[in-house]
């Protein structure tokens, strides 16, 4: 049991405040959290007050202007805007795969940038900001990154839109949330999208998963040792990333 409840349940409201794309409701906090009404209202008023939330018009929670300077001053630590066009570059070419840089941030994945290989498929497009974890290798990272309750909530308000029916079954889900923890990358193995392949890996910041880098390419059979050679590669560009990553917040 948690020694402070109060903090832990004020923790836990800005948690699911920030991962809600357009805010969520009083109810639905309520659900989710298994608090009574008035403590909710009581711990909503404390972060109100305090400017961690605020309510929009929609009389929705969303993140107050406190949270969102942290945020700003957190992004401006971990600005990679310089790195991602050579290091896709490279995996691109030495894949032979179009490569992809998705973001993780306030429970959204956001593709930052990528390059298209001339024989590959094209992929997510920059600037795309999508929920629908249970249909990308990268999305399976953020679950297995994810506490029990987060993954939860990330699974009942995924967006899927017109995906559907790409869906993987809940125990397919399972099984891709566990390789993605227990091998440190995950590869849908042409399970999800038809004739399609992808792979990804993680990239953490103070031990958060902040990002992922990707590759997809066309078919689902290929040798053992090009798989191997394609995780490798990620895993070692991964690392490079963490490493510059490191240093700049070092150096501010």
């Amino acid at each position: 049991m948690a020694s402070a409840p109060g903090l832990s349940s004020g923790l836990r409201i800005i948690e699911l405040v920030s991962e809600s794309e357009a805010g969520i409701g009083f109810n639905q906090l309520k659900a989710v959290l298994e608090l009574n009404a008035a403590s909710l209202n009581r711990y909503l008023q404390v972060l109100l007050e305090q400017q961690y939330v605020d309510k929009n018009e929609n009389q929705q929670y969303v993140l107050g202007a406190k949270l969102l300077g942290m945020m700003k001053h957190a992004d401006s630590l971990h600005d990679v805007s310089d790195m991602t066009g050579p290091i896709l570059d490279y995996i691109c070419r030495e894949t032979g795969s179009t490569s992809l840089w998705i973001d993780f941030r306030d429970g959204r994945m956001m593709c930052r940038d990528k390059v298209v290989h001339p024989e590959g498929v094209v992929m997510q497009q920059i600037g795309e900001v999508r929920t629908d974890y249970m249909l990308h290798p990268w999305g399976f990272l953020l679950l297995a990154h994810a506490s029990a309750e987060k993954r939860r909530f990330y699974i009942d308000y995924a967006n899927l839109a017109g995906l559907a029916s790409c869906c993987p079954d809940k125990a397919s889900v399972q099984r891709f949330i566990e390789e993605a923890s227990g091998n440190g990358l995950s590869d849908d193995k042409g399970l999800i999208l038809q004739n399609i392949r992808r792979i990804a890996v993680p990239i953490r910041a103070h031990s958060r998963i902040v990002a992922s880098i990707a590759i997809g390419m066309p078919g689902v059979s290929f040798e053992e040792q090009f798989i191997t050679r394609i995780y490798r590669i990620l895993q070692e560009e991964a690392v490079r990333v963490e490493r510059l990553l490191s240093d700049s917040t070092i150096s501010h």
